[in-house]
């Protein structure tokens, strides 16, 4: 094999090398693109800031570390349930897109809506119309601001909507683990009661 047969099989390697991976970052891409054309929402929870359900009237802020019910009163929120429903925007995405124009919107229950769920997230505000759900009651008619697409997902968007205030709050008595706890007094009928702890265990102080 003289020289130039080498150079020349060289070349058609790297030219074949250059193609794979061009073909691999297109590939790449427009399955990154799929993925978010799918998402319910084109954004992470991490960025989510303020909630509001309807018709619970239920408004939510992020407060530091945690959320905070706003409105319609001021309580702190379950942590629990928000997580959850913060957790739906991974996941939830748009199983099924239908072109419909605004005089079908009462057909799936979008006219009115059952429920609206809006979400602040940098200064930008979204809202989801949830319908009625499929014959299967597997998945929601949804349509979101902006776009006259109406779509189906996950039926843990009607789930979150229909919680009321109560589940929302957060029911703890105390904002404190109990492992914080070193010392209590409980007083009663029959008395002054004063306990400790001790490693694992809690001692009667006299």
């Amino acid at each position: 094999m003289n020289l130039r047969t080498t150079l020349v099989l060289a070349l058609i390697l790297a030219v074949g090398i250059i193609a794979v991976v061009l073909i691999d970052k297109n590939e790449k891409q427009q399955t990154v693109e799929k993925n978010a054309d799918e998402k319910l929402l084109s954004f992470s929870e991490a960025d989510i800031d303020e909630i509001a359900l309807q018709p619970s009237g239920v408004r939510m802020v992020r407060y530091g570390d945690g959320w905070r019910i706003i409105e319609p009163v001021e309580t702190p929120a379950d942590m629990n349930n928000v997580k959850t429903l913060l957790s739906m925007f991974g996941w939830a995405k748009k199983e099924r897109t239908i072109e419909a124009g605004t005089s079908e919107l009462k057909a799936y229950g979008l006219d009115p809506a059952y429920g609206t769920l809006i979400i602040h997230h940098h200064g930008v505000r979204d809202t989801v119309f949830v319908g009625d759900s499929n014959v299967s009651n597997s998945l929601v008619y949804c349509q979101v601001s902006g776009s006259a697409d109406i779509f189906m997902a996950t039926l843990s968007l009607r789930t979150n909507i229909d919680r009321t205030l109560f589940e929302w709050r957060d029911k703890n008595l105390f904002s404190i683990q109990s492992t914080d706890v070193r010392r209590f007094i409980l007083e009663n009928s029959n008395g002054r009661f004063a306990f400790r702890r001790s490693g694992s265990d809690w001692l009667m102080q006299e």
